[in-house]
């Protein structure tokens, strides 16, 4: 984590969850979380894979809504997700300010990327591209996190 320039300031790292599947194995794209936590802040990281062969993912990042008081800071996109390479993306949330015990929430999270169209036999992408995205499974922080 002290090696993204964005998460430097966060402190020591508290703990580091295990890594919680958010999409079945057979899908499409194949999502995993890990969940960093700090004393104020999480960082969710997002392993990402694209399993299509006609298709490269570009600035691929996680939006995450939560329902509760946390707040979403940022998110670090993984430039790339060429077929079956696993890349990270992270997105950075900020605990409640009144009291960062309360950590029990749900998040909804959505994979947004742009797509670009690939020869599956070259693995060469097409010029253009086109936004899209995929609907994660709803993730989880409980105070046991």
């Amino acid at each position: 984590m002290a090696a993204i320039p964005e998460f430097k300031n966060l402190g020591p790292l508290f703990k580091s969850s295990e890594a919680v599947q958010l999409t079945e194995a057979e899908t499409e794209y194949f999502v995993r979380c890990i969940k960093h936590i700090f004393s104020n802040h999480i960082v969710f990281q997002f392993d990402c894979t694209n399993t299509l062969n006609d298709q490269l993912l570009e600035k691929v990042t996680v939006q995450m809504e939560p329902s509760e008081a946390y707040e979403v800071l940022r998110c670090i996109p993984a430039p790339s997700l060429s077929y079956n390479q696993p890349g990270m993306c992270y997105t950075l949330v900020r605990l409640p300010l009144d009291d960062p015990t309360a950590v029990a929430c749900t998040f909804s999270c959505t994979m947004k990327f742009t797509v670009r169209d690939c020869d599956p036999n070259t693995g060469v992408p097409d010029a253009d591209g086109y936004d899209d995205e995929y609907v994660l499974e709803d993730l989880e922080l409980a105070l046991s996190d």
